[in-house]
């Protein structure tokens, strides 16, 4: 089994081609790839909505501060 690991790009959306994933478009391109493992987390709306997937998720950032004396 081959695979490619890439980093340092924004995964924009899986792409599908006659109901199947084809790749993933990315900021830097397109990735083709029979298989695509996405790993979003609260992010994933964006990227699984050519999948037909919803997942209610809706992402918020927060600041955490620690003061320890």
């Amino acid at each position: 089994m081959n695979f490619r690991l890439e980093t340092g790009s924004e995964a924009l959306r899986i792409v599908t081609e006659g109901g199947r994933v084809a790749g993933v478009e990315t900021s830097r391109g397109r990735i083709a790839a029979p298989d695509v493992v996405a790993v979003p987390g609260a992010w994933a709306g964006r990227p699984l909505e050519p999948l037909g997937l919803a997942f209610g998720l809706t992402p918020y950032r927060i600041q955490v501060s620690i003061f320890r004396s």
